[in-house]
C-alpha cells in the first residue's frame, strides 16, 4: 500500500470549541521524531482511534502509539454538533429490511450502550467536556404526526429504544419554533464540548502509557514479513519509520490523504456550523429546555446550547467545503427562517469539517487481512459508534471475542470518486427540493 502525504486543509474556519478549550484541558502530543515498533499502530487520533486504543488498555494491550496528521481533534471529532445520540446514518427502516429484527435491534442497542459508556467515562474520569445529559428532541419540521409516530413505534417496539412522545404544547417546554409540530424526544441522547472530549480521551489513553502524537502524518504504509512498516513525516519534515505487528486505520473524512485500499470506500461530505455571540436571555426565550434539537429534513438542522449561553447551529451538506464568509450567511439565513428573533444576531464563528460516508451509510468495521484492521464511515452518527467500533475492534485485536463481525454485512464499496460526489449532490438538491415543497 502506497500513499502521499496529506497536504489538504483539514476544514475551513476556526471552531469555538478551539477558543472553549482551556490549558487544563488541552493535551500536548508532540510528533514522533524518532523510529518505533510497536504492537499495534493506530493511524487517527480522532474518537475511534483513540476509543480503539483505550479499550486496548483495558484488556491489557498497552504497547501501542496513535499517529494524527495534524493537530489533535482537527477533523470532524473535534468539529461536529456534539450529540451523543443513538442509532447510524442508515435509518432505522432501512436498518431494519437489511437485517431483519433481531440482528437491527442488536446492532441500534450497541450504539445505546456506547452512549452510556460516553456519559459513564467522561464522569468516572472527571473529564470536563460540558456534558449536558438532558436527552435529544426530534422536531417535525412537516406537521405530520402520523410519520412521526411511525417512526417512535420503529424505535420504540422494534428496536427496544424508549423514545417519548411530545406533543406541541409540550414540545415548546423544550424548544419554542412556530414551524415545528410534535416531537420525540431521545432520553438517552445527550450533548458535550466533542474537541475537549478528544483531549480528555487522549490524556486517558497517555496515563495508560499508550503514546499519541500529533503532526505526525503518515505517507506509505507496506508489508514487511510478519510485521507493518509505516513511513511518516513529522512537524520537521523528518522520515521516520514505525514497525507494529497490528496496524488500525480510523482516518475518517480525511483518508484521502493516505491511498489505501479502503480509502475508494470513503466519500468526504461536508457539513457546516455557525456559533453566535451570547444571547443571555434571548436564547432561553427560544430554547427553554437543556436538549439538543434537531428535525426530520434530509439535511437537517441541528442546534443546542453552550455552556457560554451562545447558539451552536449546524445543518447543510455538500461535495465541497466552502468560505467561512458562505457558511455564516447561509446558516444564519436557516436560522432566522425558524427563529425571526435571531435577524440582528451576530455570527462569532463558522466552520466547517468532513464527514466520511460510505455507500451503506453504515461504518465499517472489519480486519480486511491479518493484523489490517479498520474503522471507517461515521458520518452524521459519530460519536457513539466510534466508541462503540473502539470497544469492538480492542476486543477483536486482543482475541477476546469477534463481535466485530456483527458488522460483517457492511464493506466498503468503491464510492467512485467525483462521479460519486457528483450523485450525491444531486441527491442532496433532489432531497432539499422535496423537503421544501413538504415543510410545514
Amino acid at each position: 500500500m502506497k500513499a502521499r502525504p496529506q497536504d489538504e486543509q483539514h476544514a475551513a474556519g476556526q471552531s469555538c470549541y478551539q477558543q472553549q478549550l482551556n490549558a487544563d484541558q488541552r493535551q500536548y502530543c508532540p510528533p514522533l521524531n524518532q523510529d518505533l515498533q510497536v504492537d499495534v499502530a493506530i493511524i487517527g487520533a480522532g474518537f475511534a482511534g483513540l476509543s480503539t486504543a483505550f479499550a486496548l488498555a483495558g484488556h491489557g494491550c498497552r504497547n501501542v502509539a496513535v499517529f494524527e496528521a495534524g493537530e489533535l481533534g482537527a477533523g470532524a471529532s473535534g468539529r461536529n454538533g456534539g450529540f451523543i445520540m443513538g442509532g447510524y446514518s442508515l435509518s432505522p427502516a432501512a436498518l431494519l429490511r437489511q437485517l431483519g429484527d433481531a440482528r437491527a435491534r442488536e446492532l441500534y442497542q450497541l450504539t445505546v450502550s456506547a452512549q452510556q459508556l460516553i456519559k459513564s467515562r467522561m464522569r468516572e474520569h472527571a473529564l470536563d467536556c460540558d456534558l449536558v445529559d438532558q436527552g435529544i428532541v426530534l422536531a417535525d419540521r412537516f406537521g405530520r404526526p402520523q410519520r412521526l409516530r411511525a417512526v417512535q413505534q420503529i424505535m420504540n417496539q422494534r428496536l427496544g429504544a424508549d423514545w417519548q412522545w411530545l406533543a406541541a404544547d409540550a414540545l415548546r417546554d423544550w424548544v419554542r419554533c412556530d414551524h415545528y409540530g410534535n416531537g420525540l424526544l431521545e432520553p438517552q441522547g445527550a450533548h458535550f464540548q466533542p474537541l475537549a472530549y478528544v483531549h480528555g480521551l487522549a490524556s486517558l489513553v497517555q496515563d495508560q502509557g499508550i503514546k499519541v502524537y500529533s503532526q505526525t502524518p503518515c505517507l506509505s504504509v507496506r508489508r514487511d514479513g510478519r510485521h507493518w512498516q509505516l513511513n511518516m513525516h513529522n512537524a520537521g519534515q523528518e522520515c521516520v519509520q514505525v514497525r507494529c505487528k497490528k496496524l488500525v486505520i480510523c482516518c475518517g473524512g480525511y483518508i484521502k490523504g493516505l491511498n489505501v485500499k479502503q480509502a475508494a470506500g470513503i466519500m468526504p461530505i461536508a457539513t457546516y456550523m455557525v456559533a453566535t455571540e451570547p444571547l443571555d436571555d434571548l436564547l432561553e426565550q427560544l430554547l427553554p429546555g437543556a436538549a439538543a434539537v434537531y428535525d426530520n429534513s434530509f439535511a437537517f438542522d441541528y442546534y443546542r446550547k453552550s455552556p457560554d449561553r451562545r447558539l451552536l447551529w449546524g445543518g447543510r451538506i455538500s461535495v465541497q467545503q466552502r468560505s467561512v464568509d458562505w457558511i455564516a450567511t447561509r446558516l444564519k439565513a436557516d436560522m432566522v427562517r425558524l427563529y425571526p428573533q435571531l435577524a440582528p444576531v451576530k455570527i462569532d464563528f463558522a466552520w466547517s469539517g468532513l464527514m466520511a460516508y460510505t455507500r451503506s451509510s453504515m461504518p465499517v468495521i472489519r480486519q480486511h487481512q491479518a493484523g489490517h484492521w479498520s474503522a471507517l464511515g461515521f458520518g452524521g452518527h459519530g460519536v457513539s459508534t466510534t466508541t462503540l467500533a473502539g470497544e469492538l475492534l480492542a476486543a477483536g485485536l486482543c482475541g477476546v471475542n469477534e463481535d466485530y463481525r456483527l458488522f460483517d454485512h457492511y464493506r466498503a464499496q468503491r464510492t467512485y470518486g467525483t462521479l460519486g460526489l457528483c450523485a450525491a449532490q444531486l441527491l442532496y438538491w433532489y432531497q432539499q427540493i422535496r423537503d421544501l415543497t413538504l415543510r410545514k
